[in-house]
């Protein structure tokens, strides 16, 4: 578990860092979103080991990816292409998921890192 976390904290800072130039930014939330989503299904295989509250965290994780691409899919049927809508759905709100994933990345690692290693 610590790994993921390391592969999200390295393409989550990396994404922001490349966020300075906005072209390489735009490209790398793209592989960002795509490696947290794999994460995020990754996490279904252990979800039995995870606390309670973490399980909470990763549905609503879950939750936030369905409504956020339901979101995208109306504005794009109702070819809404106001400037507010453009900026707010392609960059801030993916983002700001974005960064909720990292920090239950971080919960996750954490909480491995308080178990006993049983042999």
């Amino acid at each position: 578990m610590k790994k993921l976390h390391l592969i999200n904290q390295i393409v989550f800072i990396g994404t922001c860092v490349l966020y300075l130039t906005i072209y390489l930014g735009m490209i790398a939330q793209m592989v960002l979103g795509f490696t947290q989503v794999i994460l995020a299904l990754s996490y279904l295989i252990t979800w039995k080991e995870l606390p309670k509250s973490i399980q909470s965290h990763l549905k609503n994780y879950y939750t936030l990816i369905l409504v956020y691409g339901l979101g995208v899919a109306i504005a794009n049927y109702l070819k809404m292409d106001n400037e507010i809508v453009i900026i707010g759905g392609l960059f801030v709100i993916p983002m700001c998921i974005a960064g909720y994933f990292f920090k239950i990345t971080l919960l996750i690692k954490r909480h491995y890192e308080l178990q006993p290693i049983s042999l």
